[in-house]
């Protein structure tokens, strides 16, 4: 079926190869470069296929716009005046089909729900995933679930995966596929560098460029942006530019789009990445590229996905630049430096997006052991998972639950799901608003920044105070909620309400003030925060729907909660948990009782503590943490342990190890047995310290007195060492009682000499040695001579080696 007119695209000379493969293997991957018409011819050449026997090609895209634009050109490829006769469109809000489809483009979601329904595809002969490079999880899904089909139940299913940049060979090695490669169509492109930011480029920089582009001679002009917000940014400072400008983003009407795509007069397009591959926009030979890209990332620690902007990778600037040589030679504008260093490729949506979603799918299909690509990590298939559980889709085995089988065949995020399944339960009015509001609040186009209360917001969709074409949305996700729910059931009113709904589709985001006007924290974990002018940022609680930003997000949207409404809705949910833990404030383990709600705290009372066993665990756990710093050592305790480890140091290795790291780490084994009868790190005394630190040292406790003695006698007279001051152990005394000596002191069998402070009569150090006998000789001549000007009451003899102890100092010996 492949008509004349595409003989002169390059897949044209790849199709034999093409159709013979998949004649022999099951299995086929087809690189070819942008420009080789793969998207709108491939199908067409599939369906002359023996094996197709009269059934369907289905094609893969991974935007509804792309879907749409590939479905016109393949219709308009065979002849057809429009599409939902031989070519037919299927995506989550269009079903464009009738008895003589044989080609059906659809969104790669479509798919999915497909073969829950119906997993063998009878009247399918191959599905074809057109851009596979992109990787979305859906793609990933989607061909898990087509391999599992093929090797148990559909042999003669035919796949092919097409795409431009994909790594072919290692993709076509892992599913066991036979590989085509086919060139495209490019003309030669100049590619210029002018670095701007983007902030630059919106204001000033793109205008000025445009102004040079459109002087000269030549076609359309394709500004890439990261998303759409920038580009009615840019539509702004563009107005009076001399080309018209046209926006292209995927939340844009049909009407819109077209324009955009398939206008013959000379434009501006402002498009976000849904323009890099699969649309084929008439006319274009210049491209202006941004760098920039916003995806989806969902972030584990605060538990929600949030959009990112960030730097494109090399595949998809070669993607972007592409599109200016596809009819004749083009010019493309990178408004970065030419010698920053791209990343080759994005990690495939599996590796970034939450998993919620999958894991339900999963759980329908009932087994998530699956020929993955990339298998989804554990500990976020896992977190998945504990969602899923706490909105009551799936239970503690992973199976569906009765809620769970109505949400799974749900269009929706699981928790706009559970929204729509409680909507059955409700009176007609309730469940106009659940429907209502989670047709709203998962639409496709923009939501006004205010208001942040949902109930206000709703209001405002029924006075139709909102754009029109989120209105339209509205409404049309609604009609299809509606026919996909059926009658209403009987259900409990009390699962009926809209706070009732919404607490039980958001139970991790139930949110509690935590200190602050406007600073929340989530029941799942985490937080976010509200103006402190906001008028509901004084609300003691809130349900959060939608959170933006980072670790600590900006709230959205959320519906306030009082107190009582919030007890009564979470009554279920809530469990009372007794609770031993160390209070820092307090310094001491303390008892308690709470109410709690996940990670909140709706209510505690402090109940009278036992000191018994079970505390010394909690105060083991403190005292590894910042608690260790508390421990009340006396000076003499330190003494010690620095006397330990200065025999440690001198070569006694095997005495215990007495410092910080060591006893932190091991505190249970020589602190455990001694905090029986202890509430608090402060209540420890000197001799329960003592005694625990002699537990440690056992029996080297006597080695350490005999070669690091806590006091030396010198002229009859003990002497208290001090081993915590220097790298050695220091005797600070005045000069006299050195008097009559040749040699000071020393520890650990005479090899180590203490260090000496010899003091003035007024306390103050007159010299530091090690070595008495070099002080005296050497240095004792200046310092008596200062000393008896000074200091004329004292003795300060000649030779002080051959003196005797002063009479006033000799009343003092021990």
């Amino acid at each position: 079926m492949v008509p004349d007119t595409v003989s002169r695209l390059p897949v044209f000379h790849a199709l034999p190869e093409i159709c013979a493969a998949l004649e022999k293997r099951p299995r086929a991957v087809l690189q070819a470069a942008p420009g080789a018409g793969k998207t709108s011819t491939v199908p067409l050449a599939l369906l002359d296929a023996p094996w197709v026997q009269g059934r369907q090609i289905w094609m893969l895209e991974p935007r509804r716009l792309a879907a749409q634009a590939a479905a016109r050109r393949l219709a308009q490829n065979i002849g057809d005046d429009r599409v939902g006769e031989r070519v037919g469109l299927v995506t989550r809000d269009h079903r464009l089909l009738s008895k003589r489809t044989r080609i059906v483009v659809l969104t790669e979601g479509v798919l999915t729900q497909r073969l829950q329904q119906e997993p063998e595809l009878d009247e399918v002969a191959a599905v074809i995933f057109d851009e596979f490079h992109e990787r979305s999880l859906q793609a990933d899904l989607g061909l898990a679930l087509c391999r599992e089909v093929q090797d148990s139940l559909r042999p003669d299913l035919r796949l092919l995966l097409m795409s431009a940049t994909l790594d072919g060979a290692g993709l076509a090695q892992a599913i066991d596929a036979h590989m085509i490669s086919c060139p495209g169509r490019q003309y030669p492109l100049t590619i210029r560098h002018r670095m701007q930011t983007l902030d630059q480029a919106l204001d000033t920089g793109l205008r000025q460029l445009l102004r040079e582009v459109a002087a000269q001679p030549g076609g359309s002009v394709l500004v890439f942006l990261p998303g759409e917000g920038e580009i009615r940014r840019a539509m702004t400072g563009l107005e009076g530019c001399a080309l018209p400008v046209f926006p292209l983003f995927a939340r844009l009407g049909n009407t819109e789009q077209r324009e955009a795509l398939d206008s013959d007069q000379r434009r501006v397009i402002l498009a976000t990445a849904v323009a890099e591959t699969s649309l084929t926009i008439q006319g274009v030979d210049t491209v202006i590229d941004t760098g920039w890209a916003r995806y989806p990332e969902f972030d584990p620690v605060a538990g929600y996905s949030r959009l990112v902007t960030r730097r494109v990778t090399r595949a998809q600037a070669d993607q972007r630049a592409g599109r200016a040589g596809r009819s004749g030679p083009g010019q493309v504008w990178r408004l970065w430096n030419s010698e920053e260093l791209l990343a080759d490729a994005l990690a495939p949506e599996i590796e970034r997006v939450d998993l919620g979603r999958l894991v339900l799918e999963l759980a329908r299909w009932g087994s998530a052991e699956l020929p993955w690509l990339e298998a989804p990590h554990p500990g976020r298939l896992a977190q998945a998972r504990e969602l899923l559980q706490w909105l009551d889709v799936i239970d503690e085995r992973g199976t569906l639950t009765a809620r769970g089988q109505v949400v799974a065949r749900l269009p929706a995020d699981p928790r706009w799901g559970v929204m729509l399944a409680l909507a059955q339960a409700a009176s007609p009015a309730v469940r106009q608003q659940l429907v209502g509001l989670a047709s709203l609040l998962s639409a496709d186009q923009p939501l006004p920044r205010e208001p942040v209360d949902v109930e206000a917001l709703y209001e405002r969709l029924q006075q139709r105070r909102l754009p029109a074409a989120l209105c339209r949305e509205t409404e049309r996700r609604a009609r299809r909620f509606e026919r996909l729910l059926g009658a209403s059931s009987s259900g409990s009113p009390a699962t009926s309400g809209l706070l009732a709904a919404l607490v039980a589709s958001f139970p991790d985001r139930i949110a509690q003030q935590r200190g602050g006007r406007g600073r929340f924290r989530f029941s799942g974990g985490g937080g976010a925060r509200l103006p402190e002018s906001h008028p509901l940022a004084d609300a003691a609680f809130l349900v959060v729907m939608d959170v933006d930003g980072g670790r600590e997000g900006v709230i959205r949207r959320a519906l306030p909660l009082t107190e009582s409404a919030l007890m009564e809705v979470t009554q279920q949910r809530q469990e009372v948990v007794e609770r031993l833990e160390f209070d820092a404030e307090r310094g001491r383990v303390v008892r308690s009782e709470q109410r709690r709600l996940g990670a909140l705290v709706l209510s505690e009372r402090v109940l009278p503590v036992e000191s018994g066993a079970d505390v010394v665990p909690v105060l083991l756990q403190a005292l590894r943490g910042p608690l260790w710093a508390e421990i009340p050592w006396s000076p003499a305790l330190l003494q010690l342990r620095a006397r330990v480890a200065l025999l440690r140091s001198r070569g006694h290795a095997e005495l215990p190890d007495c410092e910080d790291a060591a006893l932190r780490a091991e505190v249970e084994d020589w602190l455990g047995p001694f905090l029986i009868g202890v509430r608090g790190v402060r209540d420890l005394s000197e001799q329960q310290l003592g005694q625990a630190l002699d537990y440690r040292l056992g029996g080297s406790r006597a080695q350490v007195d005999r070669l690091a003695p806590a006091r030396v006698t010198i002229n009859g007279k003990q002497h208290r060492l001090d081993y915590c001051s220097e790298n050695a152990p220091v005797l600070a005394a005045p000069v006299q009682w050195f008097y009559g000596l040749a040699e000071g002191p020393s520890i650990d069998q005479g090899r180590h000499p203490v260090c000496l402070h010899l003091l003035n009569p007024a306390q103050r150090p007159l010299a530091v040695t090690r070595d008495l006998r070099s002080f005296w000789s050497n240095a004792w001549r200046e310092v008596r001579g200062q000393m008896r000007s000074r200091y004329p009451k004292h003795d300060w003899p000649e030779d002080p080696e051959q003196a005797a102890l002063p009479e006033r100092f000799a009343r003092f010996r021990d």
